[in-house]
């Protein structure tokens, strides 16, 4: 295998940022206060909320819940569907804009029945698992192609959405000026809001104006904007659905079966340390051959590391899965998760899916992963130039206690055992029926908060 130059730049070196603030929104907003969004901005009236018997939660923001490579929208369209369970009314108003740098499927997202061609510039209305979403069609899932007019349509939209339901909780992430502008707007119908923070790109204290409550997917996101910015965010795990979790998962039998399970990493993207995981994969077909590596396509994919100088071809033992909405046949076939990001995590989402498999993980210590891994898993320490340079290439013998430490679970079945044994606890705070009653008991609280004034 050859890996690309150590100084060249990973496919996507740079994490992802804010999700709805693409430089020339601000430019395409300026006129909208005056000219389109009605006299509530120049004043807000806080009025009492009406309590139902079906509480309303919303989810509002230029960002798109329909987002399978999102773990952001993951969370919150999961929490959305744990609390239609629980007897709320849950919605969503957002645009079609996704994270990643190329255009999202949005046939994969609205189904084969949507003409997408006369739906843009229009609502479409979709309903999922209980959760009515109102997604105003984009030409472009990419921010940085959203046009002025497309701005317009959606801000008009979601202000239609707010009036109508008028919930009484909106949940949001975002720091453009159109987050705002939607935020005081649900303000001023009386919504609590509370604002997702999944990720470290914020360094502004308005972009949190108007919220009543932040929340956080680890502690370790959560001290850093108690530091930074003085917020006091409490901390609000993964939302995993019960469908991720396979009924009969590999790492759960013996280990004859096992030896046919893969070795899984999603996503592996530069950020994500794919150089890791491709130094990892090479070691491995020199040394054990019999080994069966998985790269899962996400916002990095195969062809993006072939156009970045990796060659594939010459790595037998590594097969390529493009991103997947049943992830449950993901994990009923690996045996070993690695999370070897470069990055900061928020929170490693899919170490909290793997291990409610039982499956033993291996990670960098970086960020909220060693909450997410909750005392079990393997954490290993990174070299420091690849926490600054996520290109940069580990070399053999940093790489080498990962492979140990592959290779003592894949031979040694009572050492494996014990390690799936300490997943599978570390991660029923994670379950989804406990996460269930969790989420509607915090929400439920939320309509007793008072508002922000």
């Amino acid at each position: 295998m050859r890996l690309p130059q150590e100084d060249s730049n990973s496919p996507d070196e740079t994490p992802p940022q804010k999700s709805d603030s693409p430089s020339h929104i601000q430019q395409i907003l300026r006129s909208l206060r005056k000219k389109r969004c009605g006299p509530w901005l120049t004043g807000i009236i806080l009025s009492g909320r009406m309590l139902t018997d079906r509480p309303k939660v919303c989810f509002v923001s230029l960002m798109c819940l329909l987002d399978r490579r999102s773990g952001a929208a993951k969370t919150v369209s999961g929490t959305l569907e744990m609390l239609a369970r629980q007897g709320f009314e849950s919605y969503s108003s957002t645009a079609s804009l996704c994270d990643g740098d190329t255009e999202y499927p949005m046939k994969e997202a609205f189904g084969p029945k949507i003409d997408l061609e006369k739906a843009r510039g229009n609502r479409i209305r979709i309903s999922q698992n209980k959760v009515h979403h109102n997604v105003y069609l984009t030409e472009s899932s990419l921010g940085q192609k959203l046009t002025r007019e497309e701005a317009r349509g959606y801000v008009k939209m979601a202000i239609q959405d707010l009036e109508r339901i008028r919930p009484d909780i909106v949940i949001t992430y975002g720091g453009s000026e159109i987050s705002r502008i939607l935020r005081e707007k649900a303000k001023q119908l009386g919504a609590h809001i509370i604002f997702y923070l999944a990720n470290e790109s914020y360094m502004d204290i308005k972009d949190f104006s108007l919220v009543d409550t932040v929340l956080c997917p680890s502690e370790y996101t959560a001290n850093l904007y108690r530091e930074r910015l003085g917020l006091d965010p409490a901390v609000f795990r993964s939302i995993i659905p019960a469908n991720v979790i396979p009924k009969n998962p590999i790492s759960r039998l013996g280990p004859e079966a096992r030896e046919h399970g893969l070795i899984t990493m999603v996503n592996p993207s530069g950020a994500k340390g794919g150089t890791l995981f491709f130094r990892l994969v090479e070691m491995a077909a020199q040394q054990r051959p019999d080994l069966t590596f998985l790269a899962l396509e996400s916002r990095s994919s195969k062809e993006t590391w072939t156009k970045a100088g990796l060659e594939i071809g010459i790595l037998p033992n590594l097969w390529w899965l493009v991103n997947q909405r049943q992830m449950h046949r993901v994990y009923a076939r690996t045996t070993i998760l690695l999370v070897p990001s470069f990055w900061q995590e928020s929170s490693a989402r899919v170490a909290a899916e793997a291990q409610l498999a039982g499956i033993p993980v291996l990670a960098s210590r970086r960020g909220g992963i060693p909450d997410q891994l909750n005392g079990a898993g393997f954490l290993f320490d990174l070299p420091e130039r690849c926490t600054k340079n996520f290109g940069a290439i580990p070399t053999r013998e940093e790489v080498q206690p990962w492979l140990d430490t592959i290779l003592r679970l894949v031979d040694d079945d009572a050492f494996y055992r014990e390690s799936s044994d300490k997943a599978l606890e570390a991660a029923q705070p994670f379950h989804p029926e406990q996460r269930a009653k969790d989420v509607a008991q915090r929400f439920r609280s939320f309509l007793e908060m008072p508002l922000l004034q």
